[in-house]
């Protein structure tokens, strides 16, 4: 027990710095654009934050490139954690199951 409580406490740890981390550099991105509110708006309308003005003199950072495509790959790999309790559920209040297995 007290090894998953540790796991438990640095992994809660590490996301929070994470997402604290990725809100900070998130406002930059959009506080340092040049374009202005205008493009903003398109890039909040379009609802794909991987529109975000991350250049830096017409070229992504490269810190930047892997952070995005890191992001796109825990949203890959996370969404069976979303999917699966959804089904179990399902097959709970009807009673069968969508596997034979």
């Amino acid at each position: 027990m007290p090894k998953i409580t540790r796991v438990i406490v640095l992994g809660t740890i590490v996301a929070a710095v994470s997402y604290i981390m990725a809100g900070i550099f998130g406002y930059v991105a959009f506080a340092a654009d040049p374009k202005g509110e205008v493009e903003i708006k398109r890039i909040f309308a379009s609802s794909n934050i991987l529109q975000a003005p991350y250049k830096h003199d017409g070229h992504t950072p490269i810190v930047m490139f892997f952070s995005l495509f890191g992001m796109c790959i825990v949203v890959l790999f996370a969404a069976p954690f979303c999917v699966l309790p959804t089904k179990d559920s399902i097959e709970e209040v009807t009673g069968k199951k969508f596997t034979k297995c």
